[in-house]
């Protein structure tokens, strides 16, 4: 194996903030790599969800990586809620960029919950009854059988950008941060792109189209996700290059069908707006900017 490059950019997070389209964006930068799979988790040692748990394993991330990249980048949104990646990364590269993306928290949880349930991680599809479940949850009791780590299944703890985002600036400097909020990458993405082009230091690609990339979905079939998803862990702990991965992933789009759109109670809706509100405040003050319309 060809001795690898390590990665010097991370997208640490979070989860459903456009972070897949992103790095997909920056793949196609012919002086930027992100990591194949994007997400190996691998500098989260603390969490149970770690695809890729090897350091031969994560060295085999990169090795499709060329001597264009100038950028090479690791996409783990999980990094974000760990206690020793934010530490592991400064181990990999004494100089890291990290990209975070963030949107309103009450979207997020939504969001990420519907993910949970492609994924076959989450059973329950009403999006309530599972916010309900948290506490329980919380104590080991009615974990999903193919939920690999309870922690994932906390839509408010996921959805907390104001602490965790306090929590990394008290890590790093600020300099090495950038913060992506999703309503602006819908509003423009190019200028959200560039920007983090001008964060890297690398030059424009002239790229001017932003398909979206990892919409919300629900499955056909249930069994379906975790099954391909167990092929793909196969695939990236042995390296087997005879698991096709772009049959798998034909699968996954097969799978896939639009949800169903279903308003939140009007009740609940304002007890997600009284979870969230500290929270809000405190990332308004934080990027000074006022975030308060998100709980209208």
């Amino acid at each position: 194996m060809k001795e690898w490059r390590k990665p010097n950019f991370f997208i640490i997070g979070a989860p459903k903030c456009g972070t897949t389209a992103m790095a997909s964006y920056l793949d196609e930068h012919p002086e930027i790599s992100i990591s194949d799979p994007k997400e190996p988790h691998y500098l989260n040692v603390d969490l149970k969800y770690r695809p890729v748990d090897s350091l031969a394993g994560y060295e085999r991330c990169f090795q499709h990586v060329t001597n264009d990249s100038i950028f090479i980048g690791d996409a783990s949104v999980s990094y974000i809620y760990s206690s020793n990646a934010i530490d592991n990364i400064f181990n990999i590269c004494a100089e890291p960029k990290l990209i975070v993306m963030i949107r309103n928290p009450i979207e997020l949880s939504q969001s990420y919950h519907s993910e949970q349930v492609w994924s076959g991680a989450e059973s329950e599809k009403d999006f309530q009854r599972a916010w309900s479940l948290q506490a329980e949850r919380k104590k080991g009791k009615s974990i999903p059988r193919l939920c690999k780590d309870p922690f994932w299944l906390q839509y408010k703890e996921i959805s907390l950008m104001g602490k965790y985002i306090k929590n990394l600036l008290s890590k790093v400097d600020r300099s090495q941060v950038h913060i992506v909020v999703l309503d602006d990458m819908k509003i423009n993405p190019l200028i959200e792109y560039e920007k983090i082009l001008t964060f890297l230091g690398v030059k424009s690609d002239g790229r001017i189209e932003f398909p979206i990339v990892n919409e919300k979905k629900s499955p056909k079939n249930r069994l379906v996700v975790p099954l391909m998803s167990w092929l793909i862990s196969i695939k990236v702990k042995l390296g087997n290059p005879k698991i096709n991965l772009g049959l798998i992933k034909s699968v996954l789009e097969w799978n896939k069908k639009e949800p169903k759109g279903k308003e939140l109670d009007p009740e609940f809706n304002k007890i997600l707006i009284e979870e969230f509100e500290l929270d809000i405040n405190l990332l308004s003050r934080l990027l000074k900017r006022d975030f308060s319309y998100w709980m209208k």
